[in-house]
């Protein structure tokens, strides 16, 4: 099979293409399709959305034969970073998609310590295998309300200063309460959604997630970005119609360009075609962290592409939003940049590790489509 050489001759146009591709509206001609080649062409229209994600995916660096880029900018929102990434992966959407649901890709993450899934209709599960460690024992034992290490709910720091610290059975009991109290939070966003969400009374200010989140979902550009049926579902859950998406929940550890490992949880929404359109979408919303994130929304695009040597696969599009505590508090601005370079470093090895997963477990029965099969993108 022909390798990709295409890519390092039109590598400048490429990701104008996929952009064009991404964002358009009903009706748009922002992309026609022709006999020769065909370059896509963005309209003032795309041009401002792409300005306001700050995607500006017009250069690629390259990595072997294969194209990645990635970038990180801060936004009008002082406390919001947002990294945008993109890769060309030849396997196909469904094996992505596969290994997302049993959370196969993040197990091989290097950062990511621990996951599982969260079984929302048995609580007693849940949680069966986390374990707080030595140093988060501190935290927890030494927290107050507005002078906390770790984020809590003001109920939840109160029971933790309520504990006798000084029982032989104390970390038993931490551990016990600390799953309880994750199991309440997302027994919680499964009662009322993002109203339901924590409270975080670990700064010297009160915080409610629940309105970070709706403000980041209710960004314009992501909204367009996710499709009109996941924004919803994310906005009005669980007053909502879930009959064509896919949901999962799970809790992660990991160390993210951080000294804390972060313990998260999560609910994902899955669309094999964004509102008709043949782009796959993965969204997932971020429903607690113990460290540094105060709301956080992650998208991975999934476009089908073949070139004219019928070699086939998709371009990964990931765009993370994601708001800290460090920079809602100021920081200086070298400690910025570092966040911003180590991010970006830590996105770019992840992206690239995908890709190496995914083209080294192509599965037998993958059938190319034609490219005579205008809904999917053609290089050509």
């Amino acid at each position: 099979m022909p390798r990709f050489n295409w890519l390092k001759e039109i590598s400048a146009c490429l990701l104008i293409i996929i952009i064009s591709r991404i964002i358009v509206f009903p009706g748009s001609t922002a992309f026609a399709e022709t006999d020769e080649t065909s370059m896509g062409v963005i309209t003032e229209e795309e041009l401002g959305i792409i300005k306001a994600l700050d995607l500006e995916l017009t250069g690629i660096n390259q990595s072997g034969d294969h194209a990645i880029t990635v970038n990180v900018r801060q936004t009008k929102e002082k406390s919001e970073l947002r990294v945008t990434g993109a890769v060309l992966i030849k396997a196909p959407v469904s094996s992505f998609l596969e290994h997302y649901k049993i959370l196969k890709l993040m197990r091989q993450i290097p950062a990511v310590k621990s996951i599982n899934k969260i079984d929302i209709s048995n609580q007693e599960s849940n949680f069966r295998d986390y374990a707080v460690a030595t140093e988060e024992l501190n935290l927890l034992k030494n927290c107050e309300i507005y002078n906390s290490k770790i984020k809590l709910c003001p109920n939840a720091i109160n029971q933790f200063r309520n504990l006798d610290w000084d029982n032989s059975d104390a970390s038993e009991k931490a551990n016990i309460l600390y799953r309880r109290v994750l199991n309440g939070y997302v027994q919680r966003y499964l009662q009322y959604g993002l109203d339901g969400m924590c409270v975080y009374a670990d700064q010297d200010y009160l915080l409610h997630s629940g309105k970070e989140s709706r403000t980041i979902l209710e960004d314009a550009g992501l909204k367009m970005l996710m499709g009109e049926i996941i924004s919803k579902a994310f906005l009005e859950y669980p007053v909502t119609n879930l009959d064509d998406l896919e949901e999962l929940f799970y809790w992660k550890e990991e160390i993210y360009c951080s000294q804390r490992p972060i313990t998260t949880l999560n609910h994902s929404l899955i669309q094999h075609q964004r509102d008709g359109d043949s782009i796959a979408v993965v969204a997932n919303l971020q429903i607690y962290a113990n460290h540094y994130i105060e709301a956080s929304l992650e998208q991975y695009l999934l476009i089908p592409f073949q070139n004219v040597d019928y070699e086939s696969g998709f371009i990964l599009i990931y765009v993370n939003t994601c708001r800290f505590d460090t920079l809602r508090r100021g920081t200086f601005f070298f400690v910025k940049n570092r966040m911003k370079s180590s991010i970006s470093k830590e996105v770019e090895s992840r992206l690239i590790l995908v890709r190496e997963l995914l083209q080294e477990r192509l599965s037998d029965d993958y059938t190319v489509i034609p490219a005579k099969n205008k809904s999917h993108l053609v290089l050509e």
